[in-house]
């Protein structure tokens, strides 16, 4: 009987290191090695802003960052770690990371921050696939009060244009989103942009820079001279 009481002793023992001891090892070394990536992208999120500040555009990556002295992430973070900035996704734009093989924990470990939610996601991270979901809702249904953003979408869905002397701009609105494009007669030089539509107000990619609005069917661009930029509806 003593020698059976040993044994189940023992038995419960291991039981409770592997249900117990080393998923909370293990989770809290994720958490280790998540926190300083979560560091780091929301240094970068806070250096981009200071980037279009100084700039008037949003930087393309890290080394943009760094060459403008708006950021300094070491090596060994960077080897550790792949950033990716303003990234357009179905919640918004994200900046991302993700890991080398050089983690300990292994390749292909991915954290997203939503910017608009100010939500981390993926490794690391307790946060769930619905969280986000119902945050963005919640975000959506507060940039345009009294009207649902899915059907604020379809009512400004549709191609915007203007012809000004030597310049050709056409704006096209899909659902939450715009892309636009100007085009120089003289140069044939052509430019891209893309933003994020909340309600009736445009912004830029990261859906922080608010840049015009649209009422009824004109699209009013707000420049910084002062003066506006109207393209009407075409179809």
């Amino acid at each position: 009987m003593g020698k059976i009481l040993k044994y189940i002793t023992v038995f419960v023992i291991v039981f409770l290191i592997i249900v117990v001891v080393i998923p909370t090892y293990l989770a809290n070394n994720e958490s280790d090695y998540a926190s300083e990536a979560r560091i780091t992208i929301s240094n970068i999120h806070n250096a981009s802003k200071m980037y279009y500040v100084k700039n008037g555009e949003w930087p393309f990556d890290v080394d943009e960052l760094e060459k403008e002295g708006q950021i300094d992430i070491s090596e060994l973070t960077k080897s550790i770690w792949t950033f990716e900035l303003l990234q357009q996704s179905q919640y918004g734009i994200t900046i991302n990371a993700i890991s080398s093989e050089k983690m300990a924990e292994g390749s292909d470990k991915r954290i997203t921050y939503y910017t608009e939610l100010g939500m981390f996601y993926g490794y690391g991270s307790h946060t769930t696939e619905d969280d986000i979901k119902l945050a963005y809702e919640k975000y959506s249904s507060n940039t345009s009060p009294g009207i649902s953003s899915n059907d604020k979408a379809k009512t400004n869905d549709g191609v915007y244009s203007m012809v000004y002397t030597d310049v050709i701009m056409t704006v096209t609105i899909s659902g939450n989103s715009w892309k636009g494009k100007t085009t120089y007669k003289l140069s044939g030089d052509t430019e891209y942009e893309r933003g994020l539509v909340k309600g009736s107000d445009l912004y830029d990619a990261t859906g922080h820079a608010y840049l015009g609005y649209i009422a009824g069917n004109d699209l009013i661009f707000k420049k910084q001279n002062r003066r506006n930029i109207t393209l009407s509806k075409i179809k």
